[in-house]
């Protein structure tokens, strides 16, 4: 049986305002079931908050480096365009290879980021109700 066709069952209580509170319901009722105190509980959440900023601010922070990069690409082709070859090729050039040490920069923080034990276990938990609830 594939992993995201398991049988799971859904409980709703009919005071959730959205499917976001459903699903984090049906969580927290699997993560008691799953004999997690409430201290690995809160773990769990501190780091899905600590990851959700992380990612927002790597995305943020690769927005603008994409942005100042075709700026900077531009400003060289801008140079080639009035005969400043060599100026122009080497801020062309610059403006790539910064954008990707930035991706590489992002790529890294993201990767070095902590997480429990049953993090994986319980996003795909996650995963699986919010394809469910669709």
């Amino acid at each position: 049986m594939r992993k995201d066709l398991e049988p799971i069952s859904i409980l709703i209580r009919g005071n959730e305002k959205n499917k976001n509170e459903i699903i984090y319901n049906n969580i927290v009722d699997k993560m008691d079931e799953m004999n997690l105190s409430k201290d690995d509980q809160v773990e769990y959440l501190k780091s899905k908050i600590s990851i959700l900023e992380s990612e927002t601010h790597n995305k943020l922070n690769l927005i603008i480096s994409i942005l100042v990069c075709l700026i900077m690409l531009g400003l060289g082709i801008y140079f080639v365009a009035i005969d400043l070859y060599l100026f122009g090729i080497f801020i062309s050039f610059l403006s790539v290879f910064i954008l990707m040490f930035k991706m590489y920069q992002s790529f890294k923080t993201s990767m070095n980021i902590s997480k429990p034990d049953n993090y994986d276990k319980i996003e795909h938990l996650r995963e699986i109700l919010n394809m469910r609830l669709k």
